[in-house]
């Protein structure tokens, strides 16, 4: 197993180093072309190769990441979950994530490594997003990230009727999640007795009392643990039977640098991702149930 995806690598770091050499030898034959300027030659040279060595290095990562995740990867989810669908390549598209409300979304979207499956009878699917804005100043553009991480939903064992989000706050933060033109029901903020909690998250919903029988204070212990135990800001939603949760970690999960071997620490640094999902399902999972069932 272990040799095959080395295969893969090798190839990749192997097409690499022929795109950069043959890059560096059209810049070295384009300098020695007479010329009274040299700067021309250099950024034809440079503007015209490296591109194309970026490509090249583009593409054998992704074969190599494919590699890794079909051969490896699956492998070791197939073991901790059940009822296991995966594609790495796509995830959840915008309008699933549009749908949900929780994350705002802007000028460019990205997804992938989608994982659906059951783990101790409760069914769930996640996926890597990413949301870029493209920001706009005169004559400059610049991209900025404004989500990337986990995205996962967790099905509950009873329908619930309105729609609740529970955000951690942030500098600035932006207000009212409910966006002015929008199906959404009307939404309403709203605290709790506990003013730790209320210091740390805001509480935004559409039923007020439903919001309440949820967000009970053993079940805000649980979202607390989770906002200290996950690097990153961290939203919570009740929508449509499902609790949605996305931790803004700012990484993608079950990557692999080229030039890297498969080695212990990063099948280790790739269980932990894992146990990342096992462990926010485990905090929530029993508290969901039971506080869903006495709505």
């Amino acid at each position: 197993m272990s040799e095959q995806i080395e295969q893969v690598r090798q190839k990749g770091v192997k097409q690499f180093l022929i795109a950069l050499i043959g890059a560096l030898l059209v810049l070295f034959l384009l300098l020695m072309i007479p010329s009274t300027d040299r700067m021309p030659v250099l950024m034809f040279g440079g503007f015209g190769g490296l591109p194309i060595v970026l490509v090249v290095l583009g593409n054998a990562e992704k074969k190599y990441h494919l590699a890794y995740k079909d051969i490896f990867l699956r492998s070791l989810l197939e073991n901790e979950f059940y009822d296991v669908t995966l594609n790495f390549e796509e995830g959840f598209s915008k309008e699933e994530i549009a749908s949900g409300h929780l994350v705002r979304l802007y000028d460019r979207f990205y997804s992938d490594d989608y994982i659906a499956g059951k783990y101790k009878d409760v069914a769930f699917e996640c996926s890597d997003i990413k949301v870029e804005d493209v920001v706009r100043s005169g004559k400059h553009t610049h991209v900025v990230t404004r989500f990337q991480g986990l995205y996962l939903k967790v099905n509950l064992k009873k329908e619930f009727t309105g729609w609740t989000v529970v955000r951690e706050k942030e500098f600035l933060d932006n207000g009212n999640p409910r966006p002015f033109w929008s199906e959404m029901p009307e939404i309403e903020k709203v605290s709790v007795e506990s003013e730790e909690f209320n210091q740390k998250f805001s509480i935004y919903t559409s039923n007020g009392e439903e919001a309440f029988y949820l967000l009970t204070p053993h079940f805000m212990e649980k979202l607390y643990e989770i906002e200290r135990r996950y690097e990153g800001r961290c939203l919570f939603g009740f929508v449509c039977g499902q609790l949605h949760i996305a931790i803004d970690s700012r990484k993608d999960h079950f990557v692999l640098n080229l030039f890297e071997k498969v080695n212990e620490y990063r099948i280790a640094e790739h269980q932990a991702e894992i146990d990342t999902i096992k462990g926010i399902i485990e905090l929530v999972a029993k508290e969901c149930e039971t506080t869903c069932n006495t709505l």
